[in-house]
């Protein structure tokens, strides 16, 4: 299937490369129609939210193209993510992520705690096992398969025997060339494990 939308894309307001308006092109240029830039954000942001949605808006009008307003935010061990609650209700889409965690605390107990969060996106999974997937399930969270964090066969072949799961391709891009390659990367896998009937986009329900 034609994977013609590309998540999760990071802009020079935090760790990547390019600007919203040089993503918008290059997207309008692959024949991308829906992105989501999803900066990186803490409780103290290092960069106004209103400007890079502004940003966002003018780069959709003059491209003509579906730009969402995310945000990836890390859990933290209380359970809360780590992001102001203004933003949090701004946001068009929400990626909670595992980014740093107590080395005398499981792994699942920080996915435990994402999953009850007010993220939609489950960012990069650094486990993946029928524990994970069932509370994804149970919790109605997405998955993201991730270009930038790949699964193994092994993972993926577990990822299709739980059709209820719904899957976010996340592109994780941090500069140009990785939005290319990811929707290569994509295009395989989906042909190869026939995930059509897992994929989720933004606005539909899990």
């Amino acid at each position: 299937m034609k994977i013609n939308w590309s998540y999760h894309i990071h802009t020079s307001y935090t760790h990547g490369q390019n600007s919203v308006e040089q993503i918008a092109a290059y997207c309008k240029k692959l024949k991308i129609q829906e992105i989501a830039i999803t900066e990186h954000v803490r409780r103290k942001p290092s960069y106004q939210f209103n400007k890079l949605r502004n940003d966002i808006i003018n780069a959709a009008e003059k491209h003509d193209i579906q730009i969402f307003t995310g945000i990836e935010a890390k859990i933290l061990p209380d359970g809360s993510l780590d992001a102001p609650i203004d933003i949090l209700s701004k946001a068009d889409v929400v990626i909670g992520s595992v980014h740093s965690w107590p080395e005398n605390k499981s792994l699942m107990d920080a996915y435990t705690l994402l999953v009850k969060s007010p993220a939609t996106i489950i960012g990069h999974p650094k486990i993946v096992n029928e524990g994970l997937i069932r509370l994804l399930i149970k919790y109605k969270k997405v998955m993201e398969v991730s270009y930038k964090y790949p699964l193994n066969d092994k993972q993926l072949c577990l990822i299709q025997k739980f059709p209820k799961l719904k899957l976010s391709f996340g592109t994780d891009a941090h500069q140009l060339a990785d939005i290319k390659n990811a929707q290569e990367y994509f295009y395989e896998i989906s042909k190869k494990y026939n995930f059509t009937n897992q994929l989720w986009k933004i606005g539909k329900k899990v």
